[in-house]
């Protein structure tokens, strides 16, 4: 016997057919477009900054790290110092290393115009006062840090950066009471 197709059930199966093929079409496209425009997003948000510590960083941009050290003390006199006021009294040598954050790229320290970094008081920022960074390096240059052959560290006037622990490092002497010293290093 042979099988007759109803020419009926057999259209509306085709269109059937067609309808969720044009369904799952639909369906995946929506899904590529969401998810196209969600990764857009995500890559852009991860693109345009770097966030640390709440502080957003255009990508590329330059910026300059901060390492500062304090000195308080009293002196024989009994004057205590602080942010305000200064002590005659001297700190001893620190020395003071710290690791610069992940995704900064080190660029060079920030230069001054003797090759010097010294003290200043904490009460008005400009006041010179007792302390500095001990220059063991004793570069010629007075603007630009010099690499060591493996280009592993870098100097300047007693700064030190170290590429492969990601760390800078000083020592610093002599910080008379009630004053600080800060050295700066540029990343990207």
């Amino acid at each position: 016997m042979l099988f007759r197709r109803n020419p009926a059930t057999s259209r509306a199966k085709l269109r059937k057919t067609k309808i969720q093929r044009k369904n799952k079409n639909v369906v995946i496209f929506a899904t590529l477009l969401m998810a196209g425009l969600l990764g857009t997003f995500v890559f852009k948000s991860f693109a345009d900054i770097i966030e640390s510590n709440d502080v957003r960083v255009d990508v590329d941009s330059e910026l300059t790290y901060y390492l500062s050290v304090k000195e308080d003390g009293v002196d024989a006199s009994g004057v205590e110092s602080s942010d305000v006021q200064m002590a005659n009294i001297l700190g001893g040598r620190i020395t003071v290393t710290d690791q610069i954050p992940n995704g900064l790229e080190f660029q060079g320290f920030v230069t001054t115009s003797d090759g010097t970094f010294g003290a200043v008081s904490r009460a008005d920022k400009v006041t010179q006062c007792a302390g500095k960074v001990v220059d063991d390096t004793n570069e010629a240059t007075l603007d630009v840090g010099t690499w060591n052959n493996d280009h592993t560290e870098f100097y300047y006037h007693g700064l030190h950066y170290n590429a492969n622990t990601r760390t800078v490092s000083f020592v610093a002497e002599k910080i008379k009471a009630g004053c600080w010293l800060r050295a700066d290093s540029r990343h990207h």
